[in-house]
């Protein structure tokens, strides 16, 4: 009666660590992710991206906004919806793409951001599309126009 007990006990830390270690080489050889923070510009792109692309829809979002003074002293303001901190996926180019936003404050009033994006496969191509598609769309509304950060 209490081998067997002794033997339930075994086998389940046995599967356990089998399942911890799988998941480890799953990571380590099935998964691409790329991380980055909110000090480089390609986080910028990707969450602007992500907030205007039909092929992503989020439900917990985080808002954005911006005002614009101009010499005439008249203002404009606009906003945008980004996805709000916590783990999101969506679909691109066929590929499920988990994205975590984490957020961190850094000494007191410094506020990190960083964001991760996962996907399964080895290859970095959909990742390297999805940052050009991104930068091309970000950069492409800011064409013509002086920005002025203040």
């Amino acid at each position: 009666e209490d081998a067997g007990l002794y033997g339930v006990g075994v086998a389940m830390v046995l599967a356990r660590g089998g399942y911890r270690m799988g998941l480890d080489v799953m990571k380590r050889f099935y998964l691409t992710t790329i991380e980055m923070t909110n000090k480089d510009p390609s986080y910028v792109w990707l969450l602007d991206w992500m907030s205007q692309s039909h092929k992503v829809g989020f439900q917990q979002m985080s808002v954005q906004s911006s005002a614009v003074i101009r010499c005439n002293e008249k203002s404009t303001s606009s906003f945008q919806l980004t996805p709000s901190p916590g783990r999101h996926f969506f679909f691109y180019n066929g590929r499920f793409i988990l994205v975590n936003r984490k957020r961190f404050t850094d000494r007191g009033t410094d506020i990190l951001e960083t964001m991760e994006l996962t996907t399964m496969g080895r290859s970095r191509d959909t990742m390297m599309q999805l940052l050009e598609e991104a930068m091309e769309y970000s950069t492409s509304k800011e064409a013509d126009k002086t920005v002025i950060y203040f």
